[in-house]
């Protein structure tokens, strides 16, 4: 048995002594003695919220960027469509001009 075994940490809304919450992420190793009893425990908590804010920030951009790419697709796709209209009123030009030559002479 190892002499100390950490227990995974925890994140928690602690409070500051000004009254405002912060994220902090928390982690306990336990102690033990060659027999495997408790000695004692070692607790500490860091502050986390500069972390926290920037992951949100990082999910927030890859949202757009997400949202981008789902809106370069669309564009992409409705192009097609008008390029193929505008292909075919070109055609209908060219047919209804060819028509207009042909009832002439």
């Amino acid at each position: 048995m190892r002499p100390w075994a950490p227990i995974p940490g925890a994140e928690r809304l602690p409070i500051r002594n000004d009254g405002t919450q912060f994220d902090a992420h928390m982690d306990l190793v336990t102690v033990r003695d060659d027999e495997g009893h408790l000695l004692y425990r070692v607790a500490t908590e860091n502050d986390v919220t500069e972390k926290s804010l920037l992951q949100a920030q990082l999910l927030q951009s890859q949202k757009l960027e997400s949202l981008g790419i789902l809106a370069s697709g669309i564009a992409h796709d409705c192009n097609n469509l008008l390029t193929l209209a505008r292909k075919n009123v070109v055609h209908l030009k060219t047919v209804a001009l060819n028509d207009l030559v042909a009832d002439a002479t």
